[in-house]
């Protein structure tokens, strides 16, 4: 039995001189390009003398007007940022008064049908009164009139007392 053919193509990368050789190669391509010489830098040349100065002083002055409008810019903000942050801090101070009174609010309307559901649940266990026909024989309309007395078979009963 005999051994199949392999191809080590790559495996001649490894070889001696191969290894050296690619970075060699990249050596002296940077060297080439760093060989190069920069062109100089050209400087301009600086003015002396009084027109120097006063030119100097003249941009000097002008950069002092900028610093300036932009002192004067910056002071109108800060005055607008003050005068809305005070009124965004009132503006959150009565969002927690309203927030308070509406829980207050809330609590006082829970309690409210708290104590109506109780009267009702009294009227449900009470039923009418005893005396009084139940619905009245001469009325037409309902509810009653407040004040209008109903009829029972005994005669006439006193209204129902009005709730409040």
């Amino acid at each position: 039995m005999g051994f199949a053919q392999v191809d080590n193509g790559p495996m001649d990368l490894l070889s001696p001189w191969r290894r050296w050789a690619r970075p060699a190669g990249v050596a002296l391509a940077l060297a080439a390009l760093t060989a190069v010489p920069a062109p100089p830098a050209l400087a301009a040349p600086e003015p002396s003398g009084p027109e120097a100065l006063a030119a100097a002083r003249a941009e000097a002055a002008c950069l002092q007007r900028e610093v300036d409008k932009l002192d004067v810019k910056v002071e109108t903000l800060a005055e607008a940022h003050s005068a809305a942050q005070a009124r965004l801090d009132g503006l959150i101070q009565a969002a927690h008064r309203h927030q308070a009174e509406l829980e207050r609010s809330e609590l006082a309307l829970q309690a409210t049908r708290a104590e109506y559901a109780g009267d009702v649940r009294d009227l449900y266990a009470r039923g009418p009164p005893s005396s009084c026909c139940w619905p009245p024989a001469t009325s037409t309309s309902w509810p009653w009139p407040p004040g209008s007395p109903a009829t029972c078979s005994t005669g006439t009963c006193a209204p129902w007392p009005a709730s409040g």
